[in-house]
């Protein structure tokens, strides 16, 4: 994980929404460009937001990781209360008021 993110939870406690970029995809060369699941629960560990909206996760092929697998290693770490869920074509609202 980057260490840049622990600044985030330490700047920013108290998070409402939290958009995970998830896919597990790696450029050639190395770069990660989206979560996979073990890193998208490792961020809702370490961030605990009220809410989290997965996204990007089913949009190309070169996605290796499908959104269940994150939600069942989000699931198993405690967090299925915090996910939000929104098929594609679908809308969602969030505000300051989510649920804790």
């Amino acid at each position: 994980m980057y260490d840049g993110l622990r600044e985030i939870a330490v700047r920013h406690p108290d998070i409402h929404l939290a958009v995970l970029h998830l896919g597990g995809t790696t450029l050639p060369g190395g770069l990660v460009v989206t979560m996979d699941a073990e890193q998208g629960a490792g961020l809702l560990d370490l961030l605990r937001p009220r809410q989290a909206l997965p996204v990007h996760y089913n949009d190309y092929t070169v996605f290796r990781f499908p959104l269940e697998d994150f939600l069942t290693e989000a699931g198993r770490r405690g967090h299925t209360s915090r996910l939000l869920r929104c098929a594609p074509g679908e809308h969602v609202t969030v505000g300051a008021q989510a649920r804790a």
